[in-house]
């Protein structure tokens, strides 16, 4: 029984493991260092903390300021070790044409580099966007990456 036992707890570790270094995909193929944790695991930076690193900004065109509508973009972002975005890729877009034009955005943003041990690394981050002039909650007004 304990032996049993022993083996179902190494099959679990085993799947949250596995389940874990799944879970984090980057944008694009990328070949080159990540910033990792601790434990060896892909850092991804949330949208605060990469809205609050970002250096330059790039908005949407003005023709998508003038859709009247409402959509959440989520975006994965690779940031490279100059802070340059080497790609992105828009994971969610309700709407279906927030996503490609929000990508083409990201690629004119700049961030501030990450470090490890002294040197910069490219890192992840991954972002959202609430995109809105129509049917907006409290602080959601705006069809603007700038907020």
């Amino acid at each position: 029984m304990k032996k049993v036992v022993g083996i179902l707890v190494l099959l679990m570790a085993f799947m949250a493991a596995r389940a874990q270094s799944a879970s984090v995909r980057l944008p694009c193929a990328f070949d080159g260092a990540l910033l990792l944790d601790d434990h060896g695991a892909i850092v991804r930076f949330d949208s605060d903390g990469m809205k609050k690193r970002a250096t330059h900004k790039e908005d949407l065109p003005g023709l998508f300021k003038m859709i009247d509508g409402r959509a959440v973009v989520y975006i994965d972002v690779l940031v490279g070790p100059r802070g340059e975005v080497i790609c992105s890729k828009a994971i969610t877009d309700a709407n279906g044409i927030f996503g490609n034009a929000v990508e083409k955005a990201m690629a004119g943003w700049t961030f501030e580099p990450a470090k490890r041990r002294g040197k910069p690394i490219a890192y992840l981050g991954r972002m959202q966007f609430t995109l809105c002039n129509s049917g907006c909650r409290d602080g959601e007004w705006g069809m603007t990456l700038l907020r």
